[in-house]
């Protein structure tokens, strides 16, 4: 579905080598190392250098060439700027917050940041990296994720978010992604968009935005600019699935699932979908009732999807019913 190879945006990259339709899963890569993050703010610190030592010395020499090849002057450096922070689900169930280790994902790592991405990344409780495109994708065109906190910052404050990220700034020199490159006049139009989509984002976060605001202006707006909804944040994802289906994305899990039926036809919002976080928010209706031939899985089929014409096999606590009133 990809290749490693070189990239006009940085170094190497990966580039489709087959067009991909949205919402594909692209990799699951398992971690290859597992770093704790205090030795990496002490670099002087000599046995933060020998625990990495010893892990890379448990590597296939296959693995030891391949991270030697990232950026990176040092060990450390190469950890430092090519790595994944962890999230520790048990604390964290939303998988927003909580770094616990640095993992080095040697194909992930290869992954180009873009500031208007096609893919997105996630990591699961077993520190499983999955990848899925976000839109089409052509074959030959790089797939991309986004590195940003804030994916609705303008030009200047998405620069000064990556200098933030890149350890000692060394690997940094500017983002070379198509609309970082394109002319001033472009950037304009877009940091405009982007200083009204942050509006909008707080006027979601505050409670103060209409259903009919959110659909035709807030939505639309993301699709114009080409971001992906995924990337408003989990906070304003959560409080637009609220708005939309009136759920409760925090509490619906306590709902006894036992007691819902989705039977044919049901309607459903997908939700804490930890391997596909792009699909979280998205509904859909069941076409395949639960059954025990499905190893207990749903058949739903998507509204809104690219691929419509496959429904997916999901587990019940990924799905809440949308109620009469809430469609």
């Amino acid at each position: 579905m990809f290749r490693i190879s070189d990239s006009d945006i940085h170094g190497i990259g990966w580039i489709a080598t087959c067009n991909i339709r949205a919402d594909t899963p692209i990799l699951d890569e398992k971690v290859c190392i597992r770093m704790p993050l205090g030795p990496l703010y002490l670099p002087n610190d000599p046995s933060g250098l020998k625990l990495l030592q010893e892990l890379v010395s448990n590597l296939s020499e296959d693995q030891r060439t391949s991270l030697l090849a990232l950026d990176g002057i040092s060990l450390l450096d190469k950890i430092w700027t090519n790595g994944h922070c962890l999230i520790d689900h048990d604390v964290d169930p939303l998988g927003v917050g909580t770094r616990k280790e640095l993992g080095i994902y040697l194909k992930c790592a290869r992954l180009n940041h873009c500031c208007q991405p096609n893919a997105a990344r996630a990591s699961d409780k077993d520190d499983i990296m999955s990848v899925v495109s976000q839109k089409p994708i052509a074959a030959g065109e790089e797939i991309t994720i986004s590195y940003m906190d804030d994916n609705l910052a303008v030009t200047a404050d998405r620069e000064s978010q990556m200098q933030s990220k890149i350890y000692v700034g060394k690997f940094w020199e500017g983002c070379r992604c198509h609309l970082c490159t394109s002319p001033e006049e472009v950037k304009k139009v877009s940091d405009a968009r982007r200083r009204r989509l942050s509006y909008y984002r707080d006027e979601l976060l505050q409670g103060t935005m209409s259903k009919e605001v959110l659909v035709t202006e807030f939505l639309s707006l993301m699709e114009v600019e080409g971001l992906p909804n995924s990337l408003m944040g989990t906070a304003a994802t959560m409080k637009m699935v609220n708005l939309l289906f009136g759920i409760d994305m925090r509490t619906a899990s306590q709902n006894t699932l036992d007691s819902i039926s989705f039977d044919k036809g049901t309607r459903v919002v997908l939700h804490k979908l930890k391997a596909r976080p792009e699909l979280n928010g998205k509904t859909g209706f069941v076409v395949h009732p639960l059954n025990s031939k499905a190893n207990g899985r749903v058949g739903v089929l998507l509204d809104l999807v690219e691929d419509t014409s496959k429904p997916i096999a999901l587990k019940p606590e990924n799905l809440c019913l949308i109620r009469d009133g809430n469609r």
